[in-house]
């Protein structure tokens, strides 16, 4: 029985290792960063940058504490900002490095390769379904 579940653990090391379940695993992640322009208007920004894997490990771990914010002048609430899909943009704005982060309820097909442009923002179950936020990167 010990030789079995060391097999199946060595077994399962191997192929988390290789990366066979890489494709799959970003196809289920609720979130992607792109390397686009933000359309004039919505954001003013001075560049792009290269973000790094800990960059976006940070931002992910930050979307969490949305729940613990409020929301000035609006009685709405954002309970679990995790549920939500998010696009990175890295971005440059007053000489600082910044994570956009556009996080949204219902995704559409193509939202893994062009930028999600909600106008209105509108509401799902009573909570919004168009988030902007940004973060700063600390360098």
């Amino acid at each position: 029985m010990a030789v079995a579940t060391r097999l199946m653990w060595s077994l399962s090391l191997f192929v988390l290792s290789t990366g066979i379940f890489g494709a799959s695993a970003q196809q289920e992640a609720k979130f992607v960063v792109l390397q686009t322009k933000i359309p004039g208007g919505l954001v003013t920004t001075q560049g792009t940058w290269n973000p790094m894997k800990v960059d976006i490990d940070r931002a992910e771990a930050s979307i969490s504490q949305i729940a613990n914010l409020k929301a000035e002048n609006t009685s709405i609430h954002i309970d679990h900002p995790e549920g939500y899909f998010r696009q990175y943009l890295p971005m440059r704005q007053g000489g600082r490095k910044l994570l956009y982060v556009n996080a949204f309820c219902d995704p559409p097909n193509y939202w893994r390769t062009q930028l999600v442009i909600v106008m209105d923002g509108g509401t799902a179950s009573g909570k919004p379904c168009l988030i902007p936020l940004r973060i700063p990167i600390r360098t």
